[in-house]
């Protein structure tokens, strides 16, 4: 998957701390919610490192056209940002 560009220049930064190249694991950049204050106070606890996990509707991955083999997650990166989309 193409890395967004308004979080281009984060994905670098994180890149040059791993080893090997994590484009290929990259999923996906998105915001919680579907409302500016839940969304950044969700942010906010995954920066807090208070939530650590998430999970995505299967019918609605499909819906949007998304859906992938469930296998394909597994060790994938995902970047969460807050609802503006971007780096915080």
């Amino acid at each position: 998957m193409r890395i967004p560009e308004h979080i281009t220049a984060f994905w670098r930064e994180f890149a040059a701390t791993q080893q090997a190249d994590p484009t290929p694991r990259f999923l996906e950049a998105f915001y919680f919610d579907d409302n500016e204050p839940s969304a950044n106070a969700l942010a906010l606890l995954v920066l807090s490192g208070r939530k650590r996990a998430t999970a995505s509707l299967v019918w609605s991955l499909k819906h949007d056209g998304v859906a992938r083999d469930s296998r394909s997650c597994t060790g994938g990166e995902s970047r969460v940002t807050p609802s503006s989309g971007q780096r915080r």
